[in-house]
């Protein structure tokens, strides 16, 4: 696992911990936790999620992206977002040239 990976899994864990569960406090969240499954977010918070992940790292993320697969862990989220990374924007990557 790169360094890059592991710091987009601790990002998005983040998000979650803090502005989707809304809790303050030590992150208790793994980036092997099924956030889905165990209720850490619901569609709504996918949405919220998935906006964040387009800003954030400014990408696009077409809604064929957004299945229980990619969204499952912070892991399966992570390798989605490295593998639009390394696609062109008009395949839905990385909006920078």
């Amino acid at each position: 696992m790169s360094n890059r990976n592991e710091d987009t899994e601790q990002r998005v864990l983040k998000f979650v911990h803090e502005d989707l569960m809304n809790l303050d406090g030590p992150l208790q969240l793994t980036a092997t936790d099924d956030l889905l499954t165990a209720g850490y977010i619901d569609s709504l918070g996918v949405m919220r999620l998935v906006a964040y992940l387009e800003q954030s790292f400014d990408i696009t993320i077409s809604t064929d992206a957004v299945t229980v697969e990619n969204f499952t862990t912070a892991r399966t989220i992570a390798a989605l977002l490295a593998d639009l990374s390394a696609r062109p924007a008009d395949q839905g990557g990385t909006n920078q040239s």
